[in-house]
């Protein structure tokens, strides 16, 4: 009998000893977690950082792109108006040439008088009537 005392108390040790290597593995294994979950979570902080200032960036890149394509427009728009007057101009001159072109030539017959266009009742009362000391 003593003999199973003897075993039971070296299966015992042994347990226990077995036991308690199996308790320090899951303690070295869970500060490795830990350590790794620190990493993660900084890992994570350096992410957002680096994702929120390339979002800064992007969105000041669009703000520069929209202006630019704003400037753009307008710069066509003013194009766009200096053709259609060019167009009107180029018009209006080509058709006061085929006028000209098609008109029969008149030339002016000189009988010896000179007229001069009717004066303005409004000149004579504007200017020379408020001031004081002239005489028109």
């Amino acid at each position: 009998m003593k003999s199973i005392v003897i075993i039971l108390g070296l299966l015992c040790a042994v347990l226990g000893f077995a036991v308690y290597k199996q308790a320090s593995a899951k303690h070295v294994e869970a500060e490795q977690l830990a350590k790794e979950c620190a990493t993660h979570s900084n890992k994570v902080a350096e992410l957002t950082t680096r994702m929120t200032l390339t979002a800064a960036t992007n969105d000041i890149a669009v703000s520069n792109l929209v202006s630019l394509a704003d400037r753009r427009t307008a710069e066509v728009h003013n194009l766009s108006n200096r053709l259609v007057q060019t167009r009107l101009l180029l018009r209006a001159t080509q058709s006061d040439l085929h006028t000209n072109q098609t008109a029969p030539i008149v030339s002016p017959v000189f009988d010896g008088t000179v007229s001069s266009p009717p004066r303005s009742p409004r000149r004579r009362r504007g200017r020379w009537a408020t001031t004081p000391g002239r005489f028109p």
